[in-house]
């Protein structure tokens, strides 16, 4: 990507203005794209890619679409040409040398039209070209494709974006790999969502009674399932929540209580009574807790957000209490 000047006679242009706002983004868009020579490959996953990849990412599908329709505009009004030299696609917006002026241009590594890797001139007249099966292609990766793919209609969309052949300007292009392919391969990687988790372990999740370490749960929990169901597992879970002889710092990771068969576990013993030294540890674990959780105790939580020394006091009062009831 590279940086271009945008003229204020670009916006009055009717060359412009007879293209959708869509196509007018993308148009400017590919001077970014495209080298000091106005070249570029043609590849439509690659373009979006260097345009619009949070949109790819979000939705694909719509935004191959959208950007389908926008080159369509602009190779059908004359503003750029498609071309095969060697098997390969490329992009040329005509009227470079009036679009920017580069004062010192890279070497050009990419052909034009005319299978020259040179500087275009004023005199050049690319408008010969064949774009015919280009326009053709992008108008069907983006006819049946509905702007939220669902559906019969959006199936057809699909299968038409996938399966559209690649743009051909002359010649044979056997073996190729055109924008329609990239676009597929594009589809078909999307990753899902990294915070997605299977419906059965959120279940469990919300069950058990430490949240932390979820990813190595899941882990373990798919683990876990090869041994016993997944409702006897959360099962387990509630119950181990729900243990009145269950301590809050002394709770076992959900990767380890899972890993351990925690459900098939009996309930917990009793404690014996908390000595005032046990109680003093306790309370500097609660204050150190507190300390490093970015939200106050569940305890503490009357009031509103209190200060770390607060904090203290009230912990410390008390242990006081406890200790004079006792």
């Amino acid at each position: 990507m590279r940086i271009r000047s945008i003229k204020p006679e670009f916006w009055r242009s009717r060359d412009i203005t007879a293209l959708s706002w869509d196509a007018r983004l993308v148009f400017i868009g590919l001077w970014s794209y495209v080298d000091d020579n106005g070249v570029g490959r043609f590849d439509l996953a690659s373009i979006a890619g260097d345009l619009f990849v949070q949109d790819l990412c979000d939705n694909p599908r719509d935004t191959l679409a959208r950007l389908s329709r926008a080159l369509q505009q602009i190779i059908s009004n004359g503003l750029a040409v498609v071309y095969e030299i060697e098997s390969k696609d490329f992009i040329f917006i005509t009227g470079w040398n009036k679009h920017q002026r580069i004062d010192r241009p890279n070497k050009a590594r990419l052909p034009l039209p005319d299978g020259e890797k040179r500087r275009p001139t004023s005199d050049d007249d690319f408008s010969s070209c064949n774009t015919r099966d280009t326009l053709a292609t992008l108008s069907r990766h983006y006819r049946e494709t509905p702007a939220t793919g669902t559906g019969e209609q959006g199936n057809r969309g699909t299968g038409e974006l996938i399966n559209a052949q690649p743009p051909k300007a002359s010649g044979s292009n056997s073996g190729s790999t055109g924008p329609a392919q990239t676009a597929n391969a594009v589809l078909r990687d999307t990753p899902t969502p990294k915070n997605s988790y299977p419906e059965d372990f959120e279940t469990f999740w919300a069950q058990y009674p430490l949240k932390r370490g979820k990813r190595k749960a899941l882990k373990a929990f798919k683990a876990a399932k090869k041994r016993a169901s997944a409702k006897e597992i959360t099962q387990g879970a509630a119950r181990y929540a729900a243990d009145p002889n269950r301590v809050d710092q002394f709770t076992k990771y959900a990767e380890g209580w899972l890993n351990g068969n925690g459900w098939e576990d009996d309930p917990l013993p009793a404690r014996a009574p908390v000595s005032a030294a046990e109680r003093r540890t306790q309370t500097q674990q609660q204050i150190w807790d507190w300390a490093t959780s970015p939200e106050p105790l569940p305890a503490m939580r009357q009031g509103g957000q209190l200060t770390y020394e607060q904090a203290m006091a009230q912990v410390e009062a008390s242990e006081r209490k406890q200790v004079t009831d006792g």
